[in-house]
């Protein structure tokens, strides 16, 4: 996508290092500083998360801290933010999440959906910087500081406030020419970070034009083993929201999962405080897909020992805000 030009409504091209401290309100000594000894900036772990199937997902987070994430926030969110992104790119995107993206897909009678393969590792900071320096029309000294204060190892930092959006940015030229095949065709097309979905009338005879797109895009490899095509007679499942309904549903293998976690809940544990906290978060998330499904989980979590109230009114603390790359 080199040489696009940003859209108006973004406070980029930033032509200076002055302007660039003023909109983060960090001055470029500390901006330097921390770029350059941004290693020391993250502590990795692995997490480690069970599937519906037994198996366990292994997901390395590389989990900036200090600093450094600080000042990651604000480059989110006083210059990415300002990008205005399409309507059908979801994930990352203020006041837009899982639902907005399901919502689009539901009663189809063809649905698609499309995984990448190692989204964040697969994006170098080569196309990070390119995105700051063309795309967006960053002096080659602002692109090249702010592409060192986002990446890590050569790639976008799994954990780090602006690897969503910047790997929308990466990603956008392919998501545009997707989304003008998807619209001369009337089929429903949506991105929510590398989840891709294509729905409507012979939504599945696309596909013979649109994997030939991400063949040699650097920051698109498919996962061959997620690819799906499904009709109205098998489950359809858009970020992990059933769609095959005009009413959208979270019954399935994460649903199932959640009511047995309550029903598991043991509130005289050690770690009771916490796990509590993480069902009232899936909880919340069930309730902005389907209101009665998610009191029946809270009526299931009363009588496992979790407070009414606490379950109703879940605090934003505990709110679940999307999820990373690769879900």
């Amino acid at each position: 996508m080199a040489g696009t030009a940003p859209p108006a409504e973004s406070i980029f091209p930033i032509k200076s290092l002055r302007r660039l401290e003023r909109l983060l309100c960090v001055p470029r000594e500390e901006l330097r500083f921390l770029a350059d000894a941004a290693e020391h900036h993250y502590r990795p772990f692995d997490r480690f998360r069970p599937r519906a199937d037994g198996t366990v997902k292994v997901r390395h987070i590389d989990n900036p801290v200090d600093r450094l994430k600080s000042v990651q926030a604000r480059i989110n969110s006083r210059l990415l933010r300002t990008v205005p992104f399409p309507a059908t790119m979801i994930g990352g995107v203020r006041r837009r999440g899982p639902r907005d993206g399901a919502s689009l897909h539901c009663a189809s009678p063809d649905l698609v959906t499309l995984d990448l393969s190692n989204c964040y590792p697969r994006t170098t900071n080569r196309q990070v910087f390119a995105v700051f320096r063309n795309t967006l029309g960053c002096s080659e000294e602002v692109a090249r500081l702010l592409t060192r204060l986002t990446t890590r190892q050569g790639h976008l930092p799994q954990g780090a406030p602006t690897s969503g959006l910047l790997s929308n940015l990466c990603l956008l030229d392919l998501h545009q020419t997707i989304a003008g095949l998807a619209a001369s065709r009337g089929l429903a097309f949506s991105q929510y970070v590398d989840d891709f979905a294509l729905s409507g009338p012979g939504a599945r005879n696309a596909l013979g034009d649109i994997l030939p797109m991400f063949f040699g895009h650097a920051s698109a490899r498919l996962n061959r083993s997620k690819l799906r095509c499904c009709g109205r007679g098998s489950r359809q499942e858009v970020t992990g929201i059933c769609v095959n309904r005009r009413t959208m549903s979270a019954r399935g293998p994460k649903y199932e999962a959640l009511r047995n976690r309550v029903r598991s809940f043991d509130p005289n544990a050690s770690d009771a405080g916490t796990e509590r906290q993480a069902i009232l978060g899936a909880i919340a998330h069930v309730r902005s897909i389907n209101q009665l499904q998610a009191d029946s989980v809270v009526r299931l979590a009363e009588r496992c020992g979790l407070r009414r109230d606490g379950c109703r009114d879940t605090p934003d603390s505990v709110r679940p805000v999307g999820r990373a790359a690769g879900d």
